[in-house]
């Protein structure tokens, strides 16, 4: 849902830019955490914009989810989760 919130924000944000200013557009996306993971998901949404796409950096994304955790500090906080939200 996020994911398609942020294309759509991009999307027309891109359209704008591009009527209003002809100069070249380059675009670049840095997330951080779960922002990460959002910006993956918007980007299928995006791929006729693929041509002005300069970067994407990710800071600590967990896009292999965390399974492979070898942090006791994430296991002990999604312990902390699990039983309050009582999933």
């Amino acid at each position: 849902m996020m994911g398609v919130r942020l294309a759509n924000e991009v999307d027309q944000e891109i359209s704008r830019r591009i009527n209003k200013d002809k100069v070249s557009l380059k675009v670049s996306f840095v997330g951080h955490s779960m922002g990460g993971i959002i910006i993956r998901s918007a980007l299928p949404r995006l791929e006729k914009y693929k041509n002005i796409f300069y970067s994407y950096v990710s800071l600590s994304s967990p896009h292999i989810g965390y399974n492979y955790s070898s942090s006791k500090l994430v296991d002990v906080g999604l312990w902390l989760i699990n039983n309050w939200r009582k999933c």
